[in-house]
């Protein structure tokens, strides 16, 4: 009877460690994906946290750029104000005519200027 149940005995053991030796595998496929994925986390919270930085700064020379434009505007059409109220006065001056539509556009020129 034994010999009949020799085969199977030879390989219970085999089989146990081939068990065994999957589920060490598998374990230890899980344990590094783990680590690889908190790896993978990592970078990405690094990347989102310097492309946020770079987006930041950019926001902010941006921002800056545009309320030097801002400025900038302002004081040309300020100066663009001014010179038409000194244009329409010389055309009046010298046409020698004073026309009130003309001299009321002037003020109202220099008013809004002013007004800035």
């Amino acid at each position: 009877m034994l010999p009949e149940y020799l085969p199977l005995l030879i390989q219970v053991p085999i089989v146990g460690a081939f068990i065994f030796f999957v589920l060490m595998m598998t374990r230890l496929y899980i344990q590094h994906e783990g680590e690889r994925d908190d790896q993978w986390q990592t970078f990405l919270k690094q990347l989102s946290d310097s492309e946020c930085g770079t987006i930041n700064t950019m926001r902010e020379g941006i921002g800056a750029s545009m309320r030097e434009m801002q400025l900038a505007l302002r004081d040309m059409s300020r100066q663009i104000a001014k010179n038409t109220a000194i244009i329409l006065a010389y055309e009046s001056a010298r046409s020698g005519k004073v026309h009130t539509d003309t001299v009321e556009i002037a003020k109202e020129l220099l008013r809004s200027v002013n007004d800035e």
